[in-house]
Protein backbone atom coordinates (compact mmCIF):
# COMPACT_ATOMS: atom_id res chain seq x y z
CA UNK A 1 0.00 0.00 0.00
CA UNK A 2 1.15 3.42 -0.63
CA UNK A 3 0.26 7.05 0.75
CA UNK A 4 1.74 10.15 -1.19
CA UNK A 5 4.48 8.15 -2.90
CA UNK A 6 4.97 6.60 0.52
CA UNK A 7 4.87 2.38 0.92
CA UNK A 8 3.35 1.36 4.46
CA UNK A 9 1.46 -1.48 5.75
CA UNK A 10 -1.37 -0.32 7.00
CA UNK A 11 -3.58 2.59 7.78
CA UNK A 12 -5.59 3.36 11.09
CA UNK A 13 -8.97 4.89 10.96
CA UNK A 14 -9.52 7.76 13.88
CA UNK A 15 -11.29 10.58 14.43
CA UNK A 16 -13.39 9.91 11.29
CA UNK A 17 -10.05 9.74 9.07
CA UNK A 18 -7.27 7.66 8.28
CA UNK A 19 -3.91 8.28 9.76
CA UNK A 20 -0.68 6.33 8.30
CA UNK A 21 3.16 7.47 9.81
CA UNK A 22 1.30 9.46 12.05
CA UNK A 23 0.18 11.96 9.44
CA UNK A 24 -3.65 12.37 8.45
CA UNK A 25 -3.55 11.25 4.89
CA UNK A 26 -6.82 11.39 2.22
CA UNK A 27 -5.86 8.86 -0.10
CA UNK A 28 -4.16 5.65 -0.41
CA UNK A 29 -3.47 2.88 -3.06
CA UNK A 30 -2.45 -0.68 -3.31
CA UNK A 31 0.20 -1.55 -5.85
CA UNK A 32 1.52 -4.45 -6.97
CA UNK A 33 5.43 -4.33 -8.51
CA UNK A 34 6.03 -4.41 -12.19
CA UNK A 35 9.83 -4.19 -12.54
CA UNK A 36 10.36 -7.95 -11.55
CA UNK A 37 10.46 -9.43 -15.25
CA UNK A 38 13.28 -11.12 -16.44
CA UNK A 39 15.93 -9.99 -18.64
CA UNK A 40 14.66 -9.85 -22.31
CA UNK A 41 16.99 -11.88 -24.36
CA UNK A 42 17.83 -12.23 -28.11
CA UNK A 43 17.13 -16.42 -27.85
CA UNK A 44 15.88 -18.07 -30.63
CA UNK A 45 15.58 -14.93 -33.24
CA UNK A 46 17.47 -14.60 -36.37
CA UNK A 47 19.10 -11.35 -37.27
CA UNK A 48 18.32 -10.33 -40.83
CA UNK A 49 20.82 -9.73 -43.65
CA UNK A 50 22.23 -6.05 -43.96
CA UNK A 51 21.01 -5.84 -40.13
CA UNK A 52 23.60 -6.12 -37.08
CA UNK A 53 21.11 -6.77 -33.76
CA UNK A 54 21.75 -6.04 -30.25
CA UNK A 55 19.75 -6.95 -27.02
CA UNK A 56 16.85 -4.11 -25.84
CA UNK A 57 17.51 -1.43 -23.46
CA UNK A 58 15.59 -0.66 -20.28
CA UNK A 59 14.14 2.58 -19.21
CA UNK A 60 12.06 3.44 -16.18
CA UNK A 61 8.40 4.30 -16.98
CA UNK A 62 5.29 3.70 -14.37
CA UNK A 63 6.82 0.16 -15.02
CA UNK A 64 9.88 -1.09 -16.25
CA UNK A 65 10.03 -0.78 -19.94
CA UNK A 66 11.93 -2.59 -22.94
CA UNK A 67 12.90 -0.16 -26.08
CA UNK A 68 15.43 0.26 -28.79
CA UNK A 69 17.08 3.91 -28.99
CA UNK A 70 18.60 2.74 -32.55
CA UNK A 71 16.87 0.81 -35.05
CA UNK A 72 13.72 -1.08 -35.05
CA UNK A 73 12.79 -3.39 -32.36
CA UNK A 74 11.45 -6.98 -32.65
CA UNK A 75 10.21 -9.42 -30.47
CA UNK A 76 8.96 -13.08 -31.35
CA UNK A 77 9.75 -11.74 -35.16
CA UNK A 78 6.88 -9.12 -34.28
CA UNK A 79 8.21 -5.27 -34.62
CA UNK A 80 7.55 -3.37 -31.30
CA UNK A 81 7.69 0.01 -30.58
CA UNK A 82 8.24 -1.11 -26.55
CA UNK A 83 7.51 -3.67 -23.76
CA UNK A 84 6.14 -3.33 -20.67
CA UNK A 85 6.48 -5.45 -17.09
CA UNK A 86 3.72 -6.38 -16.27
CA UNK A 87 2.52 -7.11 -12.15
CA UNK A 88 2.61 -11.07 -13.21
CA UNK A 89 6.30 -10.24 -14.15
CA UNK A 90 5.72 -10.54 -18.09
CA UNK A 91 7.20 -8.48 -21.13
CA UNK A 92 3.85 -6.87 -23.11
CA UNK A 93 2.65 -4.76 -25.74
CA UNK A 94 0.37 -2.01 -25.67
CA UNK A 95 -2.67 -4.85 -26.37
CA UNK A 96 -1.04 -6.90 -23.27
CA UNK A 97 -0.05 -9.47 -25.85
CA UNK A 98 3.52 -11.15 -24.09
CA UNK A 99 6.62 -11.48 -25.28
CA UNK A 100 9.60 -14.28 -24.12
CA UNK A 101 12.85 -12.59 -26.58
CA UNK A 102 13.17 -8.96 -27.97
CA UNK A 103 16.13 -7.54 -30.15
CA UNK A 104 17.14 -4.41 -31.95
CA UNK A 105 17.74 -4.54 -35.37
CA UNK A 106 19.77 -1.76 -36.88
CA UNK A 107 20.58 -1.45 -40.67
CA UNK A 108 24.19 -2.12 -41.84
CA UNK A 109 23.44 -1.79 -45.44
CA UNK A 110 22.69 1.97 -45.78
CA UNK A 111 26.38 3.27 -46.33
CA UNK A 112 26.80 6.09 -49.39
CA UNK A 113 29.19 4.25 -52.22
CA UNK A 114 32.73 4.72 -51.90
CA UNK A 115 34.74 5.97 -54.19
CA UNK A 116 38.06 6.74 -54.32
CA UNK A 117 38.20 10.70 -54.91
CA UNK A 118 41.06 12.15 -53.91
CA UNK A 119 43.56 9.24 -53.64
CA UNK A 120 47.03 9.51 -55.12
CA UNK A 121 47.40 6.36 -57.44
CA UNK A 122 51.33 5.39 -56.88
CA UNK A 123 53.52 5.18 -60.02
CA UNK A 124 53.41 1.66 -61.34
CA UNK A 125 49.94 1.16 -60.53
CA UNK A 126 46.88 1.32 -61.85
CA UNK A 127 43.74 2.16 -58.89
CA UNK A 128 40.62 0.58 -59.40
CA UNK A 129 37.20 0.73 -57.09
CA UNK A 130 36.62 -1.61 -54.76
CA UNK A 131 34.34 -4.15 -54.78
CA UNK A 132 30.90 -4.47 -53.09
CA UNK A 133 29.46 -7.81 -51.50
CA UNK A 134 27.23 -8.47 -48.81
CA UNK A 135 27.25 -10.27 -46.09
CA UNK A 136 25.97 -9.79 -43.02
CA UNK A 137 26.67 -6.13 -43.67
CA UNK A 138 27.91 -4.62 -46.56
CA UNK A 139 31.44 -5.21 -46.89
CA UNK A 140 33.62 -3.84 -49.72
CA UNK A 141 37.07 -5.53 -50.33
CA UNK A 142 39.43 -5.96 -53.54
CA UNK A 143 39.38 -9.11 -55.71
CA UNK A 144 42.92 -8.08 -57.11
CA UNK A 145 45.37 -5.85 -55.83
CA UNK A 146 46.38 -4.62 -52.42
CA UNK A 147 43.31 -2.32 -50.45
CA UNK A 148 44.32 1.15 -49.69
CA UNK A 149 41.97 3.99 -47.52
CA UNK A 150 41.59 7.42 -47.41
CA UNK A 151 44.57 9.96 -48.56
CA UNK A 152 46.85 8.29 -46.59
CA UNK A 153 46.53 5.25 -48.53
CA UNK A 154 46.20 3.45 -45.22
CA UNK A 155 46.34 -0.68 -45.97
CA UNK A 156 43.20 -2.21 -45.78
CA UNK A 157 41.91 -5.82 -46.06
CA UNK A 158 38.18 -5.50 -45.41
CA UNK A 159 35.73 -2.42 -44.58
CA UNK A 160 32.19 -2.56 -42.98
CA UNK A 161 29.59 -0.63 -43.61
CA UNK A 162 28.40 -0.31 -39.25
CA UNK A 163 24.81 0.74 -37.81
CA UNK A 164 25.84 4.76 -38.33
CA UNK A 165 26.19 3.91 -42.21
CA UNK A 166 29.79 4.72 -41.81
CA UNK A 167 32.69 2.53 -43.99
CA UNK A 168 34.87 1.04 -41.03
CA UNK A 169 38.02 -1.43 -40.84
CA UNK A 170 38.38 -3.86 -37.89
CA UNK A 171 39.53 -1.33 -35.53
CA UNK A 172 36.53 0.58 -36.21
CA UNK A 173 38.51 3.21 -38.10
CA UNK A 174 36.08 5.51 -40.61
CA UNK A 175 37.10 5.51 -44.21
CA UNK A 176 35.35 7.92 -46.69
CA UNK A 177 38.04 6.81 -49.85
CA UNK A 178 38.77 3.11 -50.93
CA UNK A 179 40.54 2.02 -54.29
CA UNK A 180 42.45 -1.05 -55.22
CA UNK A 181 45.99 -0.80 -56.45
CA UNK A 182 47.06 -3.13 -58.97
CA UNK A 183 50.48 -3.48 -60.26
CA UNK A 184 51.63 -2.88 -63.73
CA UNK A 185 55.54 -2.48 -63.36
CA UNK A 186 56.00 -6.48 -62.71
CA UNK A 187 55.44 -7.73 -66.96
CA UNK A 188 58.21 -10.22 -68.28
CA UNK A 189 60.35 -8.70 -70.99
CA UNK A 190 59.04 -8.77 -74.66
CA UNK A 191 60.97 -10.65 -77.46
CA UNK A 192 61.67 -9.63 -80.96
CA UNK A 193 60.07 -11.74 -82.72
CA UNK A 194 59.54 -12.64 -86.17
CA UNK A 195 60.25 -9.20 -88.30
CA UNK A 196 58.06 -8.88 -91.64
CA UNK A 197 59.23 -8.65 -94.96
CA UNK A 198 60.07 -5.11 -95.89
CA UNK A 199 60.80 -4.02 -92.18
CA UNK A 200 63.90 -3.31 -90.05
CA UNK A 201 62.96 -4.20 -86.69
CA UNK A 202 65.02 -3.51 -83.17
CA UNK A 203 63.73 -4.32 -79.93
CA UNK A 204 61.55 -2.76 -78.06
CA UNK A 205 62.46 -0.04 -74.99
CA UNK A 206 60.03 0.15 -71.87
CA UNK A 207 60.10 2.81 -69.82
CA UNK A 208 57.63 3.12 -66.58
CA UNK A 209 55.46 5.89 -66.26
CA UNK A 210 51.88 6.44 -64.35
CA UNK A 211 51.57 2.92 -65.73
CA UNK A 212 54.17 0.70 -66.90
CA UNK A 213 53.78 0.67 -70.44
CA UNK A 214 56.33 0.15 -73.05
CA UNK A 215 57.09 2.47 -76.16
CA UNK A 216 57.31 -0.03 -79.34
CA UNK A 217 59.19 2.70 -80.86
CA UNK A 218 60.78 0.08 -83.85
CA UNK A 219 56.95 0.56 -85.93
CA UNK A 220 57.77 4.09 -86.60
CA UNK A 221 61.34 3.01 -87.60
CA UNK A 222 60.47 0.45 -89.97
CA UNK A 223 57.67 2.55 -91.54
CA UNK A 224 60.55 5.36 -91.53
CA UNK A 225 62.68 3.59 -93.46
CA UNK A 226 60.15 1.81 -95.77
CA UNK A 227 59.18 5.32 -96.90
CA UNK A 228 62.37 6.13 -97.56
CA UNK A 229 63.12 2.83 -99.82
CA UNK A 230 59.75 3.34 -101.72
CA UNK A 231 61.28 6.73 -102.44
CA UNK A 232 64.48 5.79 -103.51
CA UNK A 233 62.62 2.98 -106.20
CA UNK A 234 60.66 5.84 -107.01
CA UNK A 235 63.58 8.51 -107.99
CA UNK A 236 65.09 5.25 -109.84
CA UNK A 237 62.19 4.91 -111.71
CA UNK A 238 61.81 8.56 -112.56
CA UNK A 239 65.50 8.38 -113.48
CA UNK A 240 64.93 5.01 -116.05
CA UNK A 241 61.90 7.14 -117.66
CA UNK A 242 64.08 9.68 -118.18
CA UNK A 243 67.11 7.72 -119.81
CA UNK A 244 64.62 6.04 -122.32
CA UNK A 245 63.37 9.58 -123.65
CA UNK A 246 66.75 10.37 -124.17
CA UNK A 247 67.63 7.18 -125.64
CA UNK A 248 64.25 7.20 -128.05
CA UNK A 249 65.11 10.74 -128.85
CA UNK A 250 68.44 10.02 -129.39
CA UNK A 251 68.43 6.96 -131.75
CA UNK A 252 64.49 8.39 -133.23
CA UNK A 253 66.28 9.35 -136.70
CA UNK A 254 67.61 6.28 -137.34
CA UNK A 255 64.35 4.55 -136.83
CA UNK A 256 63.05 7.51 -139.02
CA UNK A 257 64.42 7.63 -141.95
Amino acid sequence: MFSNGQLTNQANCANGGYIINGQFVTSATCGLPCDACPALTRTGLTCPSGATCTTVSLRNGQCKEAFCPDGVMTADGVQVTFLTCNREGQWVDGAGVVYTAAQCEISCANCAALTNNGMPCPTGRICELTAERQDVCKERFCPEGAMTGNIARTALTLLTCNEMSQWVDAQNAVYTTAQCEIPCDQCTALGVGTCPTGFVCTAVVTETGKHGFAFIFFWTKAVELAEQESLKAAMHQQQSMHCSARLSNKFAPFFFK
